[in-house]
């Protein structure tokens, strides 16, 4: 029950036609951070439209903060109980995701490098910090590659990615605020029915722009859990071999005792 529940964790959001494909390796073929912006741009503005595609994005993990770190909240040093994720994503990226915004805002045109930093932060992590009051407007500070404060706007859908996180801890900031956009980035698709042909489209496009480039393997979301489940599945193929085994004794120690019996009273 524990391994068929671990799989409808994501169940709203479809996560069996979610793929991401890791990264996507444009630094190495000497792309720089503004020409890596145009190509993605251009990868998006080509797939848009695709009947075999629901959605495509792109994000960039900033690593994150491990479990037993604080990060200071409106003045008030707050220690986290498991891993928090940082995340940068563009404008599709919650769309593509199916991931709905529970209160606040999106992220706006407005918020360019130069502007006030501003962050979404998933659902855990607003009820860790809130504490039962609103979050929206309060300040996240903390040292990233130098000072940020940034601004929380916003509360989105949690979402799954491994199981031995039970409340995904995440604060999510546009791609436009990052003083150095990567060059590399994840691209992340939802299929509109078949993973398979959509996986095919994107290959197909990215390699019409840049012949090159060669992609990781991307897998859906169902795919990531079930590989992280490796330990569960090899445990329910052991008790299911036990099971059998105990099923064919039991019948054969049926027939043994009734043809016993028939003989005796023969």
């Amino acid at each position: 029950r524990s391994l068929m529940g671990a799989l409808d964790l994501n169940r709203r959001i479809d996560s069996a036609r979610i793929v991401e494909i890791g990264q996507v390796p444009l630094a190495q073929n000497g792309y720089s951070a503004a020409t890596a912006a145009t190509f993605f741009d251009g990868l998006k503005e080509r797939l848009q439209g695709n009947p075999f595609l629901a959605g495509v994005a792109t994000s960039a993990s900033q690593g994150g903060m491990g479990a037993g770190g604080a990060l200071t909240i409106d003045g008030v040093s707050r220690k986290f109980p498991s891993f928090v994720a940082f995340r940068h994503v563009d404008d599709n990226y919650f769309s593509t995701m199916r991931m709905r915004i529970l209160r606040g805002r999106h992220f706006s045109a407005d918020d360019l490098p130069g502007a006030a930093l501003v962050g979404i932060v998933s659902e855990s992590f607003a009820r860790m910090i809130g504490s039962g009051s609103e979050v929206l407007g309060q300040h996240i500070v903390m040292v990233f590659g130098g000072k940020l404060d940034i601004e929380i706007v916003g509360v989105v859908e949690d979402v799954f990615t491994d199981i031995r996180d039970a409340e995904p801890l995440a604060l999510y900031m546009p791609m436009a605020q990052q003083d150095q956009p990567p060059a590399n980035r994840a691209l992340v698709f939802r299929a509109a029915d078949d993973v398979g042909a959509a996986r095919r489209e994107v290959i197909t496009s990215v390699r019409q722009l840049d012949s090159r480039l060669q992609l990781p393997d991307g897998i859906t979301l169902d795919e990531r859990l079930l590989r992280q489940m490796a330990p569960q599945q090899f445990g329910l193929f052991v008790l299911a071999s036990l099971g059998a085994i105990a099923l064919l004794l039991t019948a054969l120690g049926t027939y043994v005792l009734a043809e016993t019996m028939a003989v005796m009273r023969t």
